[in-house]
């Protein structure tokens, strides 16, 4: 054998030793890349898993924040409703004022509506009272109708002839009178001429 086969066979001797003891090495760190390798699998896993978990903490904060604006929203339209209720409260109170108002002055009314029943059952009684009268009267009337008719108008009648018969006479007396009254205040002129003329003479 020369040299350089020993020399090879010497390198082969250690390279089966060498390939014995780091085998084993190798296989190790094969198990560690591989292990590394699942490891950066699991991370950027991981990392999408967060990304996703970020958007979706991103979008219940917006889904929180639009539910606060909602709930400022109901809040607002709540005070609003709850001044409406006191507004509708404060109505209804002065409608119950009202419907008091109006029930004490129906209360009245009836009142008054009694008072007048009373004053027309009154009134009811004048006028049956008034028209028994007014029969009375009537009556009264009527009987002075048949006294005038039976007995007054005939005795006027005889007065009224009486009458006319004594004025005629009247009346031919006063004309002559009247001629008297003429013929004396002719008398009295004449007498009152003569006197002056007397009185002239003496």
């Amino acid at each position: 054998m020369t040299d350089n086969e020993l020399l090879l066979a010497i390198a082969d001797i250690m390279d089966r030793k060498m390939d014995a003891r780091f085998r084993p090495v190798e296989n190790g760190m094969q198990t560690i890349q591989s292990e590394i390798c699942i490891m950066k699998e699991n991370i950027r896993t991981m990392q999408d898993e967060m990304q996703g978990m970020k958007e979706d903490i991103r979008t219940i904060q917006s889904e929180m924040k639009d539910m606060k604006e909602d709930i400022r929203t109901i809040q607002g339209e709540m005070k609003d409703m709850k001044e409406d209720i006191r507004i509708i409260q404060g109505e209804m109170q002065d409608m119950k004022e009202d419907i008091r108002a109006i029930q004490g002055e129906m209360q009245g009314m009836k009142e008054d509506i009694r008072t007048i029943q009373d004053e027309m059952q009154g009134m009811k009684e004048d006028v049956r009272t008034i028209q028994d009268e007014m029969q009375g009267m009537h009556n009264e009337i009527h009987n002075t109708k048949l006294f005038q008719e039976n007995i007054l108008l005939p005795r006027l009648n005889t007065i009224e002839s009486c009458y006319t018969d004594t004025y005629e006479r009247y009346k031919k007396g006063v004309d002559r009178m009247e001629a008297t009254f003429v013929d004396t205040e002719l008398l009295k002129r004449v007498v009152s001429e003569h006197s002056e003329k007397l009185k002239k003479i003496s």
